[in-house]
């Protein structure tokens, strides 16, 4: 019996995992197209461009919410996550064959896809293991999983978009995650075995749940199209927010030791702010690449010639394939540090992090000046910063993750977990809809008008992470001594 547990558990795990790996695909296939997209395709103004990508990527960490809810009471885990497969699906059909009004159709479709798969694939991995260490190892396999989905993307996709069209990109998208459906039907029997071993509650009865759910999905949907196209993120936020800063006081409040609670607060400001520097990559650094990056490679050995453009979109795929070749060396690097009780403090991590996206955001800000003189940059710069933006993410979610894990009370977790990704994701991508919109020019202008913003803002944001390193390592060097003075006057006693 034994045997057979941990053989179900492995191959069950295996179709969810792959199938993550193929929603990675699609959801970084798509978003690595749609800034340029809207810019190229449909005439957006860039400013509408960045309003648009930052609501979309506001109201997809937020209908995770949602999702988890509707699957913990009524669907379950397994047939949610086939439910958002399904919707994203139909999402990018609806931006494949659909025209401008029903674009943001496909966007809404998309959000409650991933809102529906997201946080309840997770969960299904979660129960295939019972042990802590299998559970930390299938999540390895997630993370490093999904992140080749992403790594791969951008690059077929674009390639795909730029030589077939934008429609067939967004087909490539689809299709990968169709693939995903595929694969997870054909593990059907059993992923529903580790979930019903697994469940500590029976679900409610779905007799009279089917249509209200389905009105209710309908309604939302139309919400979303509204709230996308028209661009309204702030009240949804207010409302959000508030919930997670009540959450944030009761455990402050209930919380015996308070100092983690302080410290967490701190580390999730930081974060926050990070995040929001580094999701420009799919909006106004997209936009500056396929303006003003030289893309074109010319090599000729002999007889033999090749010259190709990289596609501006391919660029994204720089980031996650950085955190699969970077990632077990910087794991590496704290055992090896922890064996010789080295102690890296959070913070101090995170100032690290800080640090490594300031000098991309320098090698961006370099870029932007050569275009500004009316000289297209090359692109090891943007190769450059894009490669130490995505080093500077291993950083912060691995650090802060286990912060909570190891340093708050384990009944208080989950909900700092959420709040955690609430900060990070919808309130993150909020930001950084608002500095992309800074590098436009709202009325007609020329190109170099919109390089001088772009470069303005970057040189701001350059000085901007001077400033938070400096402050983080203030605050650690204001620790240490405060430490250092606390454990003097024993060093005077007499033994």
């Amino acid at each position: 019996m034994k045997n057979s547990v941990v053989s179900v558990s492995k191959l069950g795990s295996a179709y969810v995992l792959a199938a993550v790996i193929w929603e990675f695909f699609s959801y970084y296939g798509m978003q690595a197209l749609l800034t340029l997209y809207m810019v190229d395709h449909l005439d957006f103004s860039t400013y509408k461009a960045y309003s648009i990508f930052g609501a979309y990527t506001t109201f997809i960490y937020l209908t995770p919410l949602l999702g988890g809810w509707i699957a913990e009471k009524y669907l379950g885990y397994r047939k949610s996550v086939l439910l958002g497969a399904i919707c994203i699906v139909v999402g990018h059909l609806f931006l494949c064959f659909g025209n401008n009004s029903e674009f943001y159709y496909g966007l809404a479709w998309l959000v409650l896809g991933v809102g529906f798969f997201k946080s309840n694939a997770i969960c299904l991995v979660g129960a295939f293991f019972k042990e802590s260490h299998a559970k930390n190892h299938a999540y390895a396999i997630y993370y490093v999983g999904g992140n080749i989905g992403a790594t791969a993307a951008p690059i077929v996709c674009s390639i795909v978009a730029t030589y077939y069209g934008w429609k067939y990109g967004f087909l490539c998208a689809g299709l990968g995650m169709l693939i995903g459906i595929v694969i997870m039907l054909l593990g059907w029997k059993q992923i529903n075995a580790a979930e019903q071993a697994t469940r500590t509650k029976e679900l409610a009865p779905m007799k009279f749940m089917i249509p209200i759910l389905g009105v209710g999905i309908s309604l939302l949907l139309v919400l979303v199209v509204f709230l996308i196209k028209h661009g309204i993120i702030g009240l949804p936020l207010l409302a959000i927010g508030l919930i997670a800063l009540w959450i944030l006081i009761d455990v402050f409040k209930k919380a015996k030791d308070k100092q983690p609670i302080w410290i967490l607060f701190l580390l999730i400001i930081f974060a926050t702010i990070f995040w929001a520097f580094d999701q420009q990559g799919g909006s106004s650094v997209s936009v500056f690449i396929d303006q003003n990056i030289l893309r074109k490679i010319d090599f000729t050995l002999g007889t033999f010639s090749f010259i190709a453009t990289i596609p501006a979109a391919a660029f994204q795929a720089i980031n996650p394939a950085v955190i699969i070749l970077g990632g077990p060396f910087i794991g590496l690097l704290w055992q090896f540090l922890g064996k010789r009780k080295i102690e890296v403090l959070p913070l101090a991590k995170l100032g690290i992090g800080m640090l490594l996206i300031t000098m991309g955001f320098y090698l961006i800000t370099y870029a932007s000046s050569l275009a500004l003189a009316g000289h297209k940059a090359n692109m090891i710069l943007v190769i450059g910063a894009l490669a130490t933006t995505g080093l500077a993410e291993m950083f912060f979610d691995p650090v802060v993750l286990a912060y909570i894990s190891q340093k708050t009370a384990s009944h208080y977790q989950s909900r700092l977990s959420g709040v955690y990704y609430l900060c990070v994701g919808a309130y993150a991508n909020y930001l950084a809809m608002k500095i992309a919109q800074t590098t436009t020019v709202i009325s007609s202008a020329t190109k170099n008008a919109e390089v001088f913003e772009f470069w303005k803002t970057y040189q701001t944001l350059f000085f901007f992470g001077v400033v938070l390193v400096s402050v983080i390592f203030l605050i650690l060097i204001i620790c240490y001594v405060k430490k250092r003075i606390a454990v003097m006057p024993h060093q005077f006693e007499v033994s």
